[in-house]
């Protein structure tokens, strides 16, 4: 577990990234798509493939991240090489090879969904015993098995529908995952646990303390806009509370959500190199780190992977073990 004090210490490295966590710039080499393989989890209608980075030489008791996609919107599937492409893309593939973890890369299929999104907003793929949720809850514990990875430092993160899914997976199943990044998502369950009170409720009823939670907001982003963001940020903030707590508490969830906490510090650097200026908001929730959410000036619905890659690893690394 990390204090905010000690947390202060790393963002100040954030300009300096060499110190801790090299750019993906600086470690691209290092990744090669030859040690990207090809595995399927489940059966049936869902059964679902995924990519493994697996860095050569990995260690046993080593971290992983499940990445999520999102939308292809392309008319047809994409060929196996645009999702290795894509995967590659994403920078975690040149950081895990940097850093040592492994990194999963579930698939959505175009018979699943015309677009390839993930099936975040159906209930029946959130909750039943053979919904997306629990292949993808399923398929990251067998990675995490026959990788012989430590369980208690899985990660998880998407963008966009990926986004709104992880949401859903860090809700349905929180204690699979030691923290979460959530990029242009949605409130999990449909959208409707704005208050936190669902994911809230399952991480007590789970036994789950904290689940820190890094948001990513495009000021620009016309899918899901930054009023959309800003209830991502207060449902994580209010669920972390409860769990801390042992206990829903609806009206402190209202009336935050009518006027908004003010973060316990806020990091800003400014536009240059290629890269948006950006605003840092960090909400601790009893000393320990909480949330983060970064909003990106003028991006509009996109994953910055140059910044916030290597972001998301430090925000993952600081917080932790599950707990």
């Amino acid at each position: 577990m990390l204090t905010r004090t000690v947390r202060g210490v790393l963002a100040g490295m954030v300009l300096s990234l060499v110190v801790a966590v090299p750019s993906i710039a600086d470690v691209t080499a290092a990744a090669q798509t030859t040690d990207l393989s090809w595995h399927e989890y489940g059966s049936g209608a869902a059964a679902r493939r995924y990519l493994l980075y697996r860095p050569p030489q990995l260690a046993a008791g080593s971290p992983v991240v499940m990445w999520l996609h999102g939308c292809w919107f392309r008319g047809t599937d994409p060929s196996d090489a645009d999702r290795e492409r894509d995967a590659m893309a994403t920078g975690f593939p040149a950081l895990a090879a940097a850093q040592g973890f492994a990194v999963v890369f579930p698939q959505q299929p175009r018979s699943a969904n015309s677009d390839e999104c993930w099936n975040w907003f159906d209930p029946v793929q959130q909750w039943c015993e053979r919904g997306e949720v629990a292949t993808l809850a399923g398929m990251v514990s067998e990675a995490v098995d026959e990788l012989r990875a430590d369980p208690k430092r899985v990660y998880l993160a998407g963008h966009s529908a990926g986004g709104a899914m992880t949401a859903v997976l860090g809700a349905v199943h929180p204690e699979r995952f030691a923290a979460l990044g959530i990029s242009a998502g949605f409130p999990a369950v449909t959208g409707l646990d704005s208050l936190g009170t669902i994911a809230g409720s399952r991480m007590i009823e789970r036994g789950v303390r904290s689940l820190p939670v890094t948001v990513v907001t495009g000021s620009a982003d016309p899918v899901s806009p930054p009023w959309v963001q800003g209830l991502v940020a207060g449902e994580w903030r209010s669920a972390g509370l409860a769990a801390s707590a042992g206990r829903v508490d609806i009206l402190a969830a209202v009336a935050a959500a009518i006027v908004p906490p003010t973060p316990d510090s806020v990091d800003t650097y400014p536009a240059g190199d290629g890269e948006y200026a950006r605003t840092v908001s960090h909400y601790d929730i009893d000393g320990r780190i909480g949330v983060d959410h970064w909003v990106f000036g003028k991006m509009g619905h996109e994953y910055p992977a140059a910044t916030m890659t290597p972001a998301l690893w430090r925000f993952f690394t600081a917080s932790g073990a599950s707990r």
